[in-house]
C-alpha cells in the first residue's frame, strides 16, 4: 500500500523531484479569418457565397475570444489553381504579416482541389503559426496527424475535379456533334438574348476592310498602320494593332458564318494546361452557316490562299505567281525559291510533283535545273500586257459577259504601268490571267481571261538573267573600225559573251564560271570599236582592211 507522501505522484517520479505546472494565462483574443469560394458566376452560386460570408461573420463574432480578421471570398474562380484567386493570395499575405492566427474554411475542396497546392499552403501557413479548420472534414491542421489526413482528402478532391472535367468534356463534345457551338466572345459579334450570334456592324466594317485590303495585295503591317492612323481601336480595345491580331481575323472561319469547334482542349485540368488541337489530336467539329456572315466565301478563300503563299514559316513563300507560271518543258506549275544571290533575289523553276521520298528536286521532275528571275518576270508581265491591242480590249469590254470585266480591268492596269513596273497582286493574276508559259527561254506568253493572248521578249542584260545558260567555245568574226577579227570566244546560247570594259583574255571555263556575274549580253553594235570587247581565249586571225594582210 502506498504511503500518503507518494499518493497522487506518477510512478516514475522520484520522491525528491517535483513538477512545475504551467501557470494559467489570461485569455487572449485570437484573430480568426474565413475563406469562401464558388467556382461560377451563376446567381445560385452567388447566393451560396453570400450565405457562407454571413454565416462565418456570425460564427466568429459569437465565439468567445475570437476576433474577426476578415472574410476572404473568391467568386467564379476554379479551385484547381491559386493563380487567379486574388482573395486567397491576399489572405496568405495577411497571415504572413501576422494579421491572422486561425482560418476557417467550409471544406478542403473549397480551399484547393489541387493536392500539391493544398499541402504547400497549409505548410506555409503553419510556418507563420496559422492553423486551418476545415468544417466539412472536421480537420484542424494544428493537430499532429492533420497533414496525413489532409493529403488523403486533398487527393480525393483532386480526383473529383478530374472526373468532373472528363464528364464535362463528354457533354461538350456531344453538343459539338449536334452542331451546337458554345458562345465565346468574338470580335465582330455579340451574344443575343437567346444566345444567338449577332453581327456588331461597327466592328464588322473593320473586318471587311482588313479582308478587302489584304486580298488587294496590302501587307499586314501596312494594314495595321492604316487602322492606327484612322484611330480604330484594336480587338482588345487598344490604340495599336499587332500583326497577329490581323492574321487571326483573316484566319477565323467565323467571319463567313461557319464555326470550327474544339480548336483546343484542356489536357490537364489541375494545372489548366490548354493544348492546341490544330492537328486534330481530338476530333474537331465543323458546322457551316451557323450564324450570319461578315465576309463572303470567295474573299475569305482568296485570303487563305494568299496567307499560305506568303508564309515563310511553313516553307511556302509562293506569292504571287504560283498556279499561273507553267514549265516551258513539261507544263507543270513552277515554284518560287531564294536564289541566295542577295536577300531580295528570287527565282521560279519547275516544281514537278512530290514523291514518297519527299520534295527533292531530282525526284519531282526530270526537267533541267533552270530558273527565271522574279524581277524579270514582273517586268515582262507588264510588257506582255502592254502588247495587247487596245481596240480589241475596248470591244470586249463593251460586252456583258465574264470576259468583259477582265478586259476593262486590263485597260485600267495598263495605264498604271505605263512608266514603271509595279508589284503584281495575286488577286489580279486570278482575275486576269489564265496561264503564263514560255514558248522560248527568252519569251513570255500570257493567255488572258478576256480571251486574248499576247507575247513579249524577256530582256536579258547579263548571263545570270538567262533561265538556262548554255556556254560553248566558238570561233567568231568580229568587225571593228580597224579590221575584222576571228576570235575564239565563249558563246551563250548563240550570243557572244562580252565585257563592258576590255581586260586580259580569260583562258579557261573555270575562270568563266568564277566571273560569270560580270558577263554582259550585248548587241554587235556595242562592240564595234577599235579594240573588240571579246570575252574569249585568244585572237586566232586578224585581217587589216587597208593592207589585206593576215597576222
Amino acid at each position: 500500500m502506498m504511503s500518503n507522501q507518494t499518493a497522487g505522484r506518477p510512478a516514475a517520479l522520484a520522491p525528491d523531484v517535483r513538477v512545475i505546472e504551467k501557470k494559467q494565462e489570461e485569455s487572449r483574443e485570437i484573430k480568426v479569418a474565413a475563406y469562401c469560394r464558388v467556382s461560377t458566376d451563376l446567381e445560385i452560386q452567388q447566393q451560396s457565397l453570400d450565405v457562407q460570408i454571413a454565416a462565418y461573420n456570425r460564427v466568429i463574432r459569437e465565439h468567445p475570444g475570437w476576433v474577426l480578421a476578415g472574410i476572404y471570398a473568391d467568386k467564379g474562380i476554379s479551385g484547381t489553381s491559386v493563380k487567379h484567386r486574388e482573395e486567397f493570395l491576399r489572405m496568405i499575405e495577411d497571415a504572413k504579416a501576422g494579421k491572422i492566427q486561425y482560418i476557417l474554411a467550409k471544406s478542403i475542396s473549397r480551399f484547393s482541389r489541387n493536392t500539391v497546392d493544398a499541402l504547400a499552403y497549409v505548410r506555409e501557413l503553419k510556418s507563420y503559426g496559422v492553423s486551418v479548420f476545415f468544417e466539412k472534414e472536421k480537420l484542424d491542421t494544428g493537430n499532429a496527424i492533420s497533414e496525413f489526413v489532409l493529403s488523403i482528402f486533398a487527393a480525393s478532391a483532386q480526383e473529383e475535379i478530374i472526373s468532373l472535367s472528363n464528364n464535362m468534356k463528354v457533354a461538350r463534345r456531344m453538343r459539338y456533334a449536334s452542331g451546337y457551338a458554345q458562345w465565346t466572345h468574338v470580335y465582330g459579334y455579340r451574344c443575343g438574348e437567346n444566345k444567338e450570334w449577332l453581327v456588331e456592324e461597327k466592328e464588322a466594317e473593320v473586318i471587311r476592310r482588313i479582308f478587302r485590303e489584304y486580298v488587294s495585295g496590302k501587307p499586314i503591317t501596312a494594314i495595321c498602320r492604316g487602322l492606327e492612323a484612322d484611330g480604330i481601336p484594336s480587338t482588345g480595345g487598344k490604340t495599336s494593332w499587332r500583326d497577329k491580331a490581323v492574321l487571326d481575323i483573316l484566319h477565323n472561319e467565323k467571319y463567313i458564318g461557319d464555326v470550327r469547334m474544339q480548336k483546343s482542349f484542356i489536357s490537364d485540368p489541375i494545372q489548366h494546361i490548354r493544348t492546341d488541337n490544330r492537328d486534330a489530336k481530338l476530333k474537331q467539329y465543323y458546322k457551316e452557316n451557323h450564324h450570319g456572315a461578315i465576309v463572303d466565301r470567295e474573299t475569305y478563300d482568296m485570303a487563305q490562299k494568299m496567307i499560305a503563299m506568303r508564309s515563310t514559316n511553313q516553307g511556302f513563300s509562293q506569292y504571287p505567281f504560283y498556279g499561273t507560271l507553267k514549265c516551258p518543258i513539261c507544263g507543270a506549275n513552277m515554284v518560287r525559291f531564294a536564289t541566295l544571290r542577295d536577300t531580295a533575289s528570287y527565282g521560279w523553276t519547275c516544281g514537278g510533283h512530290a514523291t514518297e521520298r519527299g520534295n527533292l528536286r531530282e525526284d519531282r521532275t526530270v526537267c533541267p535545273p533552270y530558273f527565271f528571275e522574279e524581277d524579270l518576270l514582273t517586268e515582262t508581265y507588264w510588257k506582255t500586257m502592254q502588247a495587247l491591242d487596245e481596240e480589241e480590249l475596248r470591244h470586249i469590254g463593251e460586252k456583258q459577259d465574264g470576259k468583259a470585266s477582265a478586259a476593262r480591268t486590263i485597260l485600267e492596269r495598263r495605264r498604271s504601268c505605263a512608266d514603271a513596273f509595279p508589284k503584281i497582286d495575286y488577286k489580279d493574276l486570278c482575275d486576269l490571267v489564265e496561264r503564263i508559259s514560255f514558248p522560248k527561254w527568252t519569251k513570255m506568253r500570257i493567255q488572258w481571261k478576256c480571251g486574248l493572248t499576247s507575247e513579249a521578249d524577256i530582256t536579258l542584260r547579263k548571263v545570270t538573267d538567262h533561265p538556262f545558260p548554255m556556254i560553248t567555245q566558238e570561233v567568231l568574226e568580229h568587225k571593228t573600225t580597224k579590221g575584222n577579227y576571228e576570235t575564239e570566244t565563249y558563246v551563250l546560247n548563240g550570243v557572244p559573251l562580252l565585257r563592258s570594259n576590255p581586260s586580259q583574255l580569260v583562258r579557261s571555263m573555270k575562270k568563266v564560271q568564277q566571273e560569270i556575274l560580270h558577263l554582259l549580253i550585248l548587241e554587235p553594235n556595242d562592240y564595234e570599236a577599235d579594240v573588240p570587247h571579246v570575252y574569249g581565249t585568244k585572237c586566232v586571225n586578224r585581217k587589216r582592211m587597208e593592207q589585206g594582210e593576215t597576222e
